[in-house]
């Protein structure tokens, strides 16, 4: 399965996208993603606590893009580390999907949320098939639904980067009201009364690579991209991360590479407390 010098990295050629594991230099990647406070600190103190990298962080090998791994990539800059393990694969295969993430809202109905929060988003009551047509052509922003009733937040606005903010204003208001927000990538609506489901747009390619180039990152889980091969169980020692000179630090990578046993798991299998539906290479 590894085919490449130990300057280029450790190539996995059998997977159904070309993987190459490799180590980068944090300054040079570009996350289209902000964090979410409280993960990234927990994930800061975790490594802090047990300095070892478990899984490398996914990136576009032609533009330092990160598809996977914004906080490790942000705890890892927080701790002052300078290079991160990578998966570097091509954005641009037609495998690679971008999807979005669904927000469950906890702990109010959401006739009780529209009430609190009257006046703070203009409504509109449509059919849930509505709801996702005119997310689709953008003439809404969001929208929320439980078992009962759909309304969509209607927009005049195009721009990707204003859309998802806003929505993302919705999810902030719930969180500020004492509500919690749960993520989900299943757009089933909650049965529970005291529940209901957020909605918003699914962004494309060229817009995630644009806010990456720009600096203006999206709100966090803005995008979920769906992926076909995965590399986990890296483990690298973070004071490898540390080095300033990148090639005798991917010697060490690449040595600690061939040294495990690099295992093919049919996607839809278990790991730990993770099901991944995508194909896994396990390093072990």
């Amino acid at each position: 399965m590894e085919g490449s010098s130990a300057s280029e990295g450790y190539q996995i050629a059998s997977a159904r996208i070309p993987i190459l594991l490799t180590l980068k230099k944090i300054r040079e990647l570009k996350p289209h993603e902000q964090t979410i406070n409280g993960d990234l600190q927990r994930l800061t103190a975790t490594l802090a606590k047990d300095p070892i990298l478990r899984h490398p962080i996914i990136i576009d090998s032609g533009t330092g893009l990160v598809l996977d791994g914004t906080h490790r990539l942000a705890a890892l800059a927080q701790l002052g580390y300078e290079l991160v393990p990578c998966a570097t694969i091509d954005y641009q295969n037609p495998s690679i999907i971008v999807e979005r993430w669904f927000r469950e809202i906890i702990g109010a109905s959401l006739d009780h949320f529209r009430e609190s929060t009257s006046g703070s988003f203009k409504l509109l009551r449509v059919t849930p098939v509505e709801a996702e047509d005119r997310l689709k052509s953008r003439s809404s922003y969001a929208s929320i639904q439980d078992t009962e009733a759909c309304f969509t937040l209607p927009t005049s606005d195009k721009d990707a980067s204003t859309l998802v903010r806003r929505s993302f204003e919705v999810e902030e208001v719930a969180r500020k009201s004492g509500l919690k927000v749960a993520y989900s990538d299943d757009n089933s609506v909650p049965k529970d009364a005291n529940q209901f489901l957020l909605s918003t747009i699914r962004l494309n390619k060229q817009e995630t690579l644009a806010a990456s180039k720009s600096g203006k990152t999206f709100p966090p889980k803005t995008t979920r991209h769906i992926i076909p091969s995965r590399p986990l169980g890296t483990s690298v020692p973070l004071n490898w991360l540390r080095s300033p000179g990148l090639e005798s630090a991917q010697e060490k990578f690449m040595s600690h590479l061939r040294k495990m046993r690099l295992r093919h798991v049919p996607g839809g299998t278990w790991i730990g407390s993770r099901r991944y539906e995508e194909e896994v290479f396990l390093f072990e």
